[in-house]
């Protein structure tokens, strides 16, 4: 795996994982978003499972 792929593997799990924390601590408690905390957290869940299995795939090959 090239060292590029691997920054943006990288970034992208980070990124997840604060749309994750955002989610849980952040936005239950600011009444304005309150409705983005559910989409926020299935984002970074998405973000977070993409990343892992597209740096399982590219580890492999």
């Amino acid at each position: 795996m090239q060292t590029g792929q691997k920054i943006l593997i990288g970034i992208s799990i980070v990124v997840g994982v604060i749309c994750i924390e955002l989610s849980m601590y952040i936005i239950p408690f600011i009444e304005e978003v309150k409705e983005f905390e559910f989409p926020m957290f299935v984002v970074g869940v998405i973000l977070c499972i993409i990343s892992i299995i597209f740096g399982i795939r590219h580890q492999k090959s």
